[in-house]
């Protein structure tokens, strides 16, 4: 992740630029391999999950701009 600076506040996404946003969910990341296989326990499960990646998608849309953001699920 890269968040640009505003150099005169010190804060992230302070600065008038209209760059978008894509948040994608990405369960494979806590995927280990058992031999040949992905073993994907450690990921958090799709109850927990889809409310929690939702909740995310809509904090990023409250502090920034909401049309800029975007989010997928995968299903």
């Amino acid at each position: 992740m890269r968040l640009f600076s505003n150099d005169k506040t010190g804060k992230a996404w302070d600065q008038n630029r209209d760059y978008g946003v894509l948040l994608v969910s990405q369960f494979t990341l806590f995927g280990v391999l058992k031999g040949n296989k992905p073993d994907f326990h450690v990921a958090m499960p799709p109850q927990k999950a889809k409310p929690f990646y939702e909740s995310l998608v809509e904090k990023f849309r409250q502090s920034y701009n909401p049309d800029s953001i975007k989010g997928t699920i995968n299903q």
